[in-house]
């Protein structure tokens, strides 16, 4: 496996990561939604806060954020929902 060192953040360059394919899948009763791509691993654990659900898969679903029950909800545009109290 190759290390890449082209990248770098605040103050520090050359962080070195490795990058393979993957592949997510959410699974519902009525569809599956696959995003594919290459996702790079960065050696260092502290190299970067980024969270891997980044919005170029975030932007495929509307996102609710539940803070009472800790939840986070992702639902497919086509799907209804309701707030109520």
């Amino acid at each position: 496996m190759e290390v890449y060192d082209d990248v770098g953040r605040v103050g520090e360059k050359d962080v070195p990561y490795i990058r393979f394919s993957s592949k997510l899948q959410f699974i519902s009763g009525e569809d599956v939604k696959v995003f594919e791509g290459d996702i790079n691993v960065f050696l260092d654990p502290h190299a970067t806060d980024v969270p891997l659900l980044g919005r170029d898969v975030l932007d495929q679903f509307v996102v609710l954020l539940d803070c009472r029950s800790s939840e986070v909800l992702l639902l497919y545009e086509k799907a209804k929902y309701t707030v109520s109290e």
